[in-house]
């Protein structure tokens, strides 16, 4: 459409290979997608001329939609445009795997997904003329992940981190550390130190140019350093050797190296020398964990040893002698000793002992020294006089007290305490308690007293009237109380001997185990009856009773 001011004639260029064309408003076909450069030259009547330019935009044509970012980090926004405003309808392809239409406007899309897309569109006049459309930038949709190791670490020892991030296109090229509280690094491997064992956190953020970044944490078990222990310091006599031993690690390195038999063994040999020496011994552990221990060897002349202290026991016990510091040891007298030649024997005096040590190190003068062991009496302690009681009841107990300042009876429910003087006692049959006795020194003494139970009787009630009348009241005639676990034999009579009621092995307390007054299931009508009960205690003894019971209404 030629919309030119005070125009005379046009000459139409259309970039399809027609033309030039004159018609004022023409019509020309474009049978290629792509963008084509419109020109028209217009002359008035004094053949001035005048150019405007435009551009058609045959859709079908790669690159005929714009979009932006073209470069990103998951998740990665791009916003998408059309050529021009007016298509009706457009179906945008964005090479994830997911499409959306529109009625000819921009949209936005997240790629959730790393990698390389090239989106397509496919534009429609809402009926059959449809033209699609690839784009001509590739999305790069960019990832790191961020990802460490380390070396193994030891508690006041630098260690190394190595990075292991990745990234799908732009490597990482920046770091952050943070080892805890404050301290932080920034180059690629640092290295650290921890002064406490255990569980670190340990955090790297790795990020690249594109502007991706991730962050890991993880936990840093930082190993103790072995506890490497040698002999302790030690005298030696002019002449002599001794052995050196180290604990705590995997493998050993002594020095002086030319002053020890072994330099790479737990166990080495050194010999006296004219002045103290100081042996150091280096120890790693099987994770590589260093740490080290010395020995001072000096020159002595006269054996030297410690001893334990002694100390008191009570008759009967033992006790532990202790010394060091010898390789030759008598103890006397050794008659109450299991080895008198050992530096630490098992004593078992029956009375207050000293003993005397004599021993020998080396080629130094023996050296002596006295131990003294106090042996005390065991205390005169008894838990009383035997009791006898009626079953049902309880009975004190009396264990003596003169010398005795504490009690400790074997813990029994039938005792009412068990760390008392007077406790009482309740047992259901004939029954032995023990208790230990402690005096002011310690020492104990154990006895024991024994409670006899008798069952006589006395503790059963057996009713003399009973009135089966159904009002839940005395309805029914059984024996009562404490003192035997049951009848053998509970038996009812009437006036002329005849038998109406029996049961055998009747529990006491027990109205269901009783009589209702009742005979072949007919009620008996008041009267006086006779009834016969008896019981077995726990000695063969037999226990009887006999009487009279009156059946009321």
């Amino acid at each position: 459409t030629n919309t030119s001011l005070r125009a005379d004639s046009s000459s139409w260029f259309f970039d399809n290979g027609s033309g030039p064309v004159s018609v004022t408003s023409p019509i020309s076909t474009f049978s290629t997608p792509q963008l084509y450069n419109i020109r028209l030259i217009v002359y008035d009547i004094n053949r001035c001329a005048d150019t405007a330019t435009s551009v058609v935009r045959v859709l079908g044509y790669n690159g005929a939609f714009t979009y932006s970012p073209l470069k990103g980090c998951v998740p990665m926004v791009v916003n998408f445009q059309p050529p021009a405003n007016g298509i009706p309808k457009i179906t945008w392809d964005f090479n994830d795997g997911s499409t959306q239409t529109t009625n000819g406007t921009g949209i936005t899309h997240v790629y959730t997904g790393t990698g390389v897309y090239l989106p397509n569109v496919i534009f429609s006049d809402g009926f059959a003329c449809k033209a699609s459309s690839i784009g001509i930038d590739s999305i790069y949709v960019d990832k790191v992940t961020a990802d460490f190791s380390w070396s193994t670490p030891c508690v006041g020892t630098p260690f190394a981190f190595s990075d292991h991030s990745s990234a799908v296109f732009d490597p990482a090229n920046s770091w952050l550390w943070h080892f805890g509280g404050t301290d932080t690094a920034q180059n690629q491997n640092p290295s650290y130190t921890y002064g406490t064992s255990g569980n670190h956190s340990v955090t790297l953020v790795a990020s690249n140019a594109t502007g991706c970044k991730d962050t890991i944490t993880k936990q840093v078990l930082i190993n103790p350093l072995p506890n490497i222990q040698t002999s302790p310091d030690k005298g030696l006599c002019p002449g002599d050797s001794t052995l050196l031993t180290v604990t705590g690690g995997k493998t050993y390195t002594w020095s002086p190296a030319a002053l020890v038999s072994c330099v790479n063994c737990p166990t080495t040999k050194v010999y006296a020398r004219d002045s103290s020496t100081t042996y150091y011994v280096v120890g790693i552990d099987a994770n590589g964990c260093v740490n080290k221990d010395s020995v001072r060897v000096f020159i002595q002349y006269i054996t030297t040893v410690n001893t334990t202290p002694g100390g008191v026991i009570c008759i009967g016990d033992t006790f532990r002698l202790g010394a060091s510091g010898a390789d030759i040891y008598n103890w006397s007298p050794a008659e109450s000793l299991d080895s008198p030649t050992i530096d630490s024997p098992l004593a078992r005096p029956t009375i207050s002992t000293t003993y005397l040590l004599v021993s020998k190190e080396g080629t130094c003068n023996v050296d002596s020294t006295y131990v003294h062991v106090k042996v005390n009496p065991l205390p005169i302690f008894n838990a009383g006089a035997d009791e006898i009681m009626a079953r049902g009841t309880s009975v004190l107990l009396h264990p003596t007290k003169n010398g005795i300042v504490t009690i400790a009876w074997v813990k029994d429910t039938t005792l009412s305490c068990d760390d008392c003087f007077l406790p009482s006692a309740h047992p259901r049959y004939t029954h032995t308690y023990y208790a230990t006795g402690t005096d002011a020194n310690g020492c104990s003494a154990t006895d024991s007293v024994t409670v006899f139970v008798r069952c006589n009787g006395s503790l059963v009630f057996i009713p003399n009237t009973f009135s089966p009348n159904g009002d839940g009241h005395n309805d029914v005639f059984y024996p009562r109380g404490e003192g035997v676990d049951n009848m053998i034999s509970f038996r009812v009579f009437n006036r002329w001997g005849e038998l109406i009621f029996e049961r055998l092995n009747t529990p006491l307390n027990d109205e269901s185990a009783g009589w209702d007054g009742t005979f072949k299931g007919q009620k008996l009508p008041p009267d006086v009856y006779v009834y016969t009960m008896q019981s077995r205690c726990e000695d063969g003894q037999v226990v009887k009773w006999r009487g009279d019971i009156t059946l009321l209404k």
